[in-house]
């Protein structure tokens, strides 16, 4: 229990972070990219996540449903396809910076990280496929958010296009 609240409060602390990072930059409310005075700790968004949690967690209570059968396994499966997306986007980004650099180790720098990046998207397409199972849940909600994390991966470039054409 004790490795499991550590992991949930670093996990809160990374979010919380991230939360006012994404405010700072304009991307949410201003108001929670202000940190604290005497700690500079990101204090307002900490908030807002406790009070999500309470949100969710209040919801869950009322409609009896199980946290973690409804919760926590549906985000740990939503976790794994993130983690493994970002695998995917590493070994693009590690082509990609080596063919602008013209590196000439054709091995480390296209064979070995195209062919990681495609046993990983692999491993991608099978954790979404059998996502029902990852999660121990049929639940429509529960198994749309890996479509929801797609939505987040595309909202960033299409942000910073919008960005780019404004600021022209």
């Amino acid at each position: 229990m004790t490795s499991c609240l550590a992991c949930l409060i670093a996990l809160h602390n990374a979010t919380a972070r991230y939360v006012q990072k994404l405010a700072g930059d304009g991307d949410l409310p201003r108001g929670l990219g202000r940190l604290h005075p005497r700690h500079e700790a990101p204090t307002r968004a900490s908030d807002l996540l406790a009070l999500a949690a309470v949100v969710i967690l209040g919801g869950l209570a009322l409609t009896g449903a199980d946290p973690y059968v409804g919760l926590g396994t549906s985000l740990t499966g939503l976790f794994t396809v993130g983690i493994f997306g970002v695998q995917v986007l590493v070994a693009v980004a590690v082509v990609v910076h080596f063919r602008r650099t013209r590196d000439v180790r054709w091995w480390t720098t296209l064979v070995a990280p195209v062919l990681g990046g495609i046993g990983v998207l692999v491993a991608v397409g099978a954790i979404v496929a059998n996502y029902p199972v990852l999660t121990g849940t049929e639940t429509g909600v529960a198994n749309v958010l890996p479509v929801l994390l797609l939505l987040a991966v595309l909202a960033g470039p299409v942000r910073n296009a919008l960005r780019r054409r404004a600021s022209v």
